[in-house]
């Protein structure tokens, strides 16, 4: 193809893009370097952008192929102007789509660092969706700011989006900060113009409301979100979480599993909704059918490998297949799993004590003083191990010479003892030979041993042993017993990246 016909392709790709007609994407990986400034103005605009992640992402239910075909074009139009904020933009989002969530990141605050941008909206919208992966993240402070950014930019352009003030009422709700949470959700509801945007509002309520235990409210919100949206598979989810809070597990687990029928009918594998599975197994759990919980909590595995609360509640799964199936190398499995979700969120304070617990069962008193995770770091291990270590072999090599010096009483008998220095001046008078008496004294040096009573020395012997075989003390007298732990459970929210 000569540079005439590639001009031409690309002049008819442009014209049915903004005519909104067939598939205009075939030809955007043609080498846009060769394109006239005035046809690169055409080509490099949002909309666009806009229109080939519609035809390359958006209807194509999230085939894999398909993001990365976008990835190319979104990264070939970056190399034609590296100030084209808006494809960076939209890059950070077909990596936020792929689980490459460090790269979306870059990519979002890159695409904010440039000053001008072709389209406002846009710019709001990556504000947006870098908060929608910082509370991913769990970093709900830099979420709440990204969030009021967005909410900034798009009043200014007057669109306010009920999107943003959804997103920001689900962070807020994170923090605890229920009433901001209230007044920010309420204006997503007042900014909602489609019916089925306000389903997705009152779902956020109803969230909100069961986090404050107003589980009435709470479930008058989520019906009204069914009733707006029928085929919502998250409003079905926290229906179901508020059936499993107050026992209803039958219910809870036709609302899971509706929940999980919906999620599959919309076909994007890419966004299904693991939480349904997690909560979904729980009833199972609860009901000790650790079969189909151990399921349901792998199909959320297989979803989203960082979910560290599936991996919590699988781990869970096997301990109880151990203590009360007695199945061979489940807690090995258990202490895994358990790993595992620490090094997705190592805050997750459950699955320490569940490991703690689990490595007490079989760790003996040399263990605890002397052995070190492998987990950690070196500079953790220093720091939580090291002065274990010193204790434990000052206690040992004190017990060592305490019982030899033991046996050396025992053996040699009083010959050992304490040595006891005392001066003795003796006086000795002489007559010398002219009758006139001399007195002189010398001094002598005496020493004495008394003997060392061994009793003394057998109590702090003893008294260390016991300190050293503490922890096996503890162990025995906890004993097996019952595990205790708690499943962890989670609401499904409806955010989206823009």
């Amino acid at each position: 193809m000569n540079f005439q016909k590639i001009k031409m392709a690309v002049i008819d790709i442009i014209k049915r893009l903004y005519e909104a007609k067939g598939d205009a994407l075939e030809g955007t990986l043609i080498d846009l370097q060769k394109l006239s400034p005035e046809e690169k103005d055409k080509i490099l605009s949002s909309k666009v952008l806009n229109e080939i992640w519609k035809k390359r992402v958006e209807e194509k239910a999230c085939e894999r192929k398909e993001y990365l075909e976008a990835e190319k074009i979104f990264e070939n139009f970056i190399d034609v102007d590296r100030g084209f904020a808006e494809a960076y933009h939209k890059l950070g989002n077909v990596f936020y789509r792929l689980k490459r969530y460090e790269e979306a990141k870059r990519i979002y605050k890159k695409a904010l660092r440039i000053k001008k941008w072709k389209d406002e909206d846009l710019k709001a919208w990556c504000h947006h969706d870098l908060g929608y992966l910082l509370y991913g993240a769990e970093k709900y402070d830099e979420a709440v700011e990204e969030y009021k950014e967005a909410i900034k930019i798009a009043e200014s352009i007057d669109k306010r989006k009920a999107w943003f003030y959804n997103d920001l009422g689900t962070a807020l709700m994170k923090l605890e900060k229920y009433e901001d949470a209230e007044n920010a959700v309420e204006k997503a509801l007042e900014f909602s113009e489609e019916e089925s945007d306000k389903a997705y509002v009152y779902n956020a309520l109803g969230r909100l409301y069961n986090r404050k235990g107003l589980y009435d409210i709470a479930r008058e919100k989520l019906e009204s979100a069914k009733r707006l949206k029928p085929d919502l598979a998250e409003v079905y989810n926290n229906i179901g979480l508020l059936d499993f809070e107050e026992g209803l597990y039958q219910d809870a687990k036709e609302n899971f599993q509706k929940a999980i029928d919906f999620d599959k009918r919309r076909g994007n594998e890419c966004e299904s909704l693991s939480e349904a599975h997690l909560n979904h197994g729980n009833v199972f759990f609860w009901e000790g059918k650790y079969e189909e919980a151990e399921k349901e909590y792998e199909y959320a595995i297989k979803i989203d490998r960082n979910f560290s609360e599936a991996y919590y509640n699988l781990g869970n799964v096997c301990v109880q297949k151990w203590k009360k199936e007695g199945k061979k190398g489940e807690k090995e499995r258990a202490e895994k799993l358990y790993e595992a979700a620490l090094r997705i969120k190592p805050s997750c304070t459950k699955a320490r004590k569940a490991l703690d617990s689990l490595k007490e069962e079989r760790v003996d008193w040399w263990d605890w003083w002397f052995s070190s995770s492998r987990q950690q770091s070196r500079w953790e291990i220093y720091k939580k191990i090291s002065g274990r270590k010193i204790v434990g072999t000052f206690l040992i090599l004190l017990l060592i010479g305490i019982m030899g010096f033991s046996i050396a009483l025992i053996v040699f008998g009083e010959k050992i003892g304490i040595a006891k220095i005392e001066k003795v001046v003796i006086t000795n008078l002489t007559q010398n030979v002219t009758g006139n008496v001399t007195q002189t004294f010398s001094n002598i040096t005496t020493t004495t041993t008394s003997p060392v009573p061994i009793w003394p020395l057998i109590g702090l012997a003893a008294l260390i042993i016991i300190i050293l075989i503490f922890p096996q003390l503890k162990k025995a007298a906890v004993g097996v017993g019952e595990f205790k732990f708690e499943v962890e459970t989670k609401d499904a929210g409806t955010g989206r990246v823009g």
